[in-house]
């Protein structure tokens, strides 16, 4: 199980905090993640691709590992192939692939409306912002729009 988190404070990193689960009836040490990074996700937290849990997981538990990365570019979304390699107490090493999907959306970070950030009635004004011009080869203020647009009865 896995959640992913835009890290706020620093717009170019997110989290992934995965939770390690052991289902099994033995205890689970040397757990290993070999991570390998996307042309846009570098993994922060391994070195050479690889992430060592520090402690082993005993039956029915689980351990929260929070995975950061660096983001370079969010125009589409990423795939992180992993592999897991892990030791079930009395047996022989195990290894498990698996993919996480970082689609565009956790790259987003909300950011409040303060006092001093516009409101929306005046962003659609362009009069009273004139910097905002989202055409500007036509200057239209959003009133001779609306005037064009809704012409009263006669």
């Amino acid at each position: 199980m896995s959640k992913i988190q835009a890290g706020s404070s620093r717009g170019n990193e997110i989290v992934l905090n995965l939770l390690l689960q052991n289902k099994s009836g033995e205890a689970l040490s040397s757990i290993e993640l070999n991570i390998l990074d996307s042309v846009n996700l570098k993994s922060k937290s391994s070195k050479n691709g690889v992430v060592s849990v520090p402690s082993s997981i005993p039956p029915g538990q689980s351990q929260e590992l929070p995975l950061r990365f660096f983001v370079q570019d969010i125009i589409v979304a990423q795939t992180i192939k992993t592999t897991a390699t892990y030791v079930p107490k009395g047996s022989g090493g195990a290894k498990l692939d698996f993919k996480f999907n970082f689609p565009c959306s956790v790259f987003m970070v909300a950011t409040p409306c303060t006092k001093s950030s516009p409101s929306l009635s005046d962003l659609l004004f362009f009069s009273t912002y004139p910097s905002l011009n989202l055409f500007p080869s036509f200057v239209v203020s959003f009133k001779q729009i609306h005037r064009s647009v809704y012409q009263p009865p006669l």
